[in-house]
């Protein structure tokens, strides 16, 4: 009976030796990773950014309505189309009318007397000239007399003396009449600009469109003064924008010129579109947590419809980049090592080679292949991340 128990446990020994063995040597196997393989194709790639913005009329105009001035004439009601230059509205003009009629008379008041003051001067001016020659005649001919000593000396000095008085009256006449010529005509070009003021201010006072368009929100009450921030508002709808506030990352690739798709959330449709306009300038926004930089851009869409509503929120795809018919990977299939250098895995006698490529246009889903692969050449397209290079694997299959 004791030799039986010896035999049990000797073979118990034996087996867990065995198995021990066993395990040893499957851990000492080469583990495998299965994979598939793709195929390198040609495709028409499209690089773009997805933006969402809200839907603006092709050009609009807010007039804020004065709450000091009297709306007198509305021309124009909600839903009216209107043409550039056309009346909307115009606001008393019963006080500068009077103004205008009061300037108007005293310039007629001012212009009657001006040419009374140039009149009196010229007078004066020509009576002083007369007086100047009558004098010079007589002190020509004394002097004539004092040079043959027929008369003295006190007298030539006397005549002399005329001569000088009779010129100064002159020159005194010469400067009033310039006074009288020049301030006349300052005072008549002051009234006149004070008249020229109220035309303008008249003429201001009937309000107009500076677009074509249709009218949108008109606050104005006849009679009645506008409340605060009372608005005319008009619409230009022939054609539609996408507004859209972009961040600097996404700005420095985007163009004027550059086609999108634009989608209108709701409607299912997608619009052409073009970017028209890119502000020069950047505005700081405040996200909540930080200050981003956000550059304004516009979309025009150039096939609108009667769906498309003022207001409603567009999803844009700006097309940044586009090639047609070029080599292209998984985007998951490119990886790059630590000096930045990109690389893809093939499978070469069933062990993992890596393969550097030089690559162009990567979009969501594929990257264009410049550099390292041809047509036809085979890849792993979703290598796992645990995958490196001479690595044994298995082929599933692929395409």
């Amino acid at each position: 009976m004791k030799s039986k128990k010896i035999v049990i446990s000797v073979l118990v020994l034996i087996l867990f030796a065995a198995s021990v063995l066993f395990a040893v040597k499957s851990s000492n196997k080469t583990k495998t990773t299965s994979v598939t393989l793709s195929s390198i194709s040609k495709k028409d790639l499209i690089q773009s950014i997805s933006l969402t913005g809200n839907i603006e009329p092709k050009d609009k105009q807010e007039i804020t309505l004065s709450n000091a001035q009297k709306v007198s004439e509305i021309y124009v009601t909600e839903g009216k189309e209107v043409k550039k230059g056309d009346a909307l509205i115009k606001y008393d003009t019963s006080d500068l009318n009077y103004q205008l009629k009061k300037a108007e008379l005293n310039y007629n008041l001012n212009l009657l007397s001006s040419k009374n003051s140039i009149e009196q001067a010229k007078i004066n001016y020509d009576n002083a000239k007369r007086a100047y020659e009558e004098v010079n005649r007589k002190f020509t001919s004394s002097k004539e007399l004092y040079d043959n000593g027929f008369i003295s000396k006190d007298e030539y000095e006397t005549s002399k003396k005329a001569l000088d008085d009779a010129l100064n009256q002159l020159n005194l006449a010469q400067i009033q009449l310039d006074n009288a010529n020049s301030s006349s005509s300052k005072q008549l070009e002051s009234i006149k600009a004070d008249i020229e003021n109220y035309k303008k201010k008249i003429s201001d006072c009937i309000i107009k469109s500076n677009i074509d368009g249709k009218i949108i929100k008109i606050d104005a009450k006849l009679n009645q003064y506008p409340s605060i921030n009372d608005k005319i508002v008009i619409y230009n709808t022939s054609s539609y924008k996408v507004k859209i506030e972009v961040s600097q990352y996404d700005a420095v690739n985007i163009s004027l010129g550059q086609k999108a798709n634009v989608k209108i959330k709701g409607l299912n449709k997608t619009y052409n579109g073009t970017v028209t306009k890119i502000e020069q300038f950047a505005n700081i926004v405040n996200t909540g947590t930080s200050n981003e930089s956000k550059v304004s851009i516009e979309i025009t869409i150039t096939n609108p419809d009667s769906n498309i509503k003022v207001g409603y929120e567009a999803d844009a795809e700006i097309i940044v980049n586009e090639k047609k018919d070029v080599l292209a990977v998984n985007f998951d299939a490119i990886k790059e090592d630590s000096n930045g250098k990109k690389y893809v895995f093939t499978v070469e006698n069933g062990k993992v080679v890596k393969k550097y490529v030089e690559t162009g246009v990567e979009t969501d889903f594929d990257v264009e292949i410049i550099n390292g692969l041809k047509e036809g050449d085979k890849y792993i397209p979703n290598p796992p991340e645990t995958l490196k290079e001479n690595d044994i694997v298995k082929v599933l299959g692929g395409k």
